[in-house]
């Protein structure tokens, strides 16, 4: 997960929960379920002012030669206008 911390708004990377790891599996799942549906592969949300925004993405979308690290600068850059600094230290470091 990302999110902007502080004042200074700066772009913090920390893994998720279990729990909510589990949720967005179940997610997944079921709507692989759904007739007609197509398999995501990808989700991404967003809370903004108290609204919620989720992008699914799909295989065709992605480039199975690229890895998250290729990734990550356009997703940084599409949700937070900038590609870093990002904060990847761990709570308690």
């Amino acid at each position: 997960m990302f999110f902007e911390r502080g004042q200074e708004r700066l772009i913090t990377f920390r893994y998720c929960t279990d729990e909510l790891e589990d949720l967005l599996y179940k997610l997944w799942e079921k709507a692989g379920e759904m007739p007609g549906s197509s398999q995501w592969c990808g989700l991404a949300y967003l809370v903004r002012d108290g609204q919620l925004t989720i992008d699914l993405s799909y295989p065709e979308q992605w480039d199975a030669e690229e890895s998250i690290v290729e990734r990550r600068p356009r997703m940084l850059e599409h949700y937070f206008g900038r590609t870093g600094p990002v904060d990847y230290s761990m709570p308690g470091d």
